[in-house]
């Protein structure tokens, strides 16, 4: 009966594998695995920033989770490996500001296009300023500016109405860019004196925006800015 039960059992187990699809060489074909859960390896789309303004940052948040740091009216959102900044009022987003580099590319490219600016984020102010029409120089400080933070340089180019404005901008931290902003400002202290530079008050009008587009024209951009707040500081 052992004998008679074995040949059964191995002969059942020999029509089963009969049965089965034949790969190739004659092997039996595996099933394919299960596909994994689309979260494993989907890579999320980057957010639509040309969507944040004018945004409730209820929605923001919604869609790219909550802010990493609030100060006064400005938010810090982590979006893949690209830290963005956005300025809100009364909870809706009023302008938003994203670093030119590599870990952002897909969120600023998209912005550089509908602005008219060349796609790539090695983009220089000279590009910048041939693509706009005559941004204006501003900067933070040129004179006396002490260690609180590092003064920034921007190209500001304003938009119709119904479309805010964009700016490009680097901090004052590279010996270059530093060498040839300060021979801007030395410029400008022989011309006015220096509490024209320390008042800030080449800010307040076009007389040295020719000059700054020149100066700052071969540095690299380090931020995009649109929706900023223009920088006036005029008596």
């Amino acid at each position: 009966m052992r004998l008679s039960a074995m040949v059964f059992v191995v002969s059942a187990a020999a029509l089963i594998a009969a049965c089965q699809p034949q790969g190739e060489g004659g092997d039996a074909a595996q099933a394919p695995a299960p596909p994994p859960p689309a979260g494993d390896t989907a890579e999320a789309a980057p957010f639509d920033l040309l969507r944040a303004e004018g945004a409730q940052v209820n929605w923001i948040e919604a869609q790219i989770g909550p802010a990493r740091t609030v100060v006064a009216g400005e938010r810090e959102y982590d979006i893949g490996d690209c830290t963005v900044r956005m300025q809100a009022e009364d909870e809706v987003v009023t302008g938003y500001a994203v670093p030119m580099s590599a870990a952002c590319a897909s969120l600023v490219l998209p912005v550089l296009a509908h602005y008219g600016l060349p796609e790539t984020v090695e983009m220089t102010f000279g590009q910048f300023a041939q693509a706009r029409t005559n941004p204006a120089f501003r900067a933070d400080c040129l004179h006396l500016c002490g260690n609180a933070a590092d003064p920034w340089v921007y190209l500001e180019s304003p938009g119709p109405r119904v479309t805010p404005g964009i700016r490009a901008s680097a901090p004052l931290v590279d010996g270059d860019i530093i060498d040839a902003s300060f021979d801007l400002r030395d410029r400008m202290r022989a011309e006015h004196g220096d509490d024209y530079v320390i008042d800030g008050r080449f800010n307040c009008d076009e007389a040295w925006s020719a000059a700054g587009r020149e100066t700052l024209a071969p540095f690299r951009i380090q931020e995009i800015e649109v929706g900023y707040t223009p920088i006036e500081r005029c008596d």
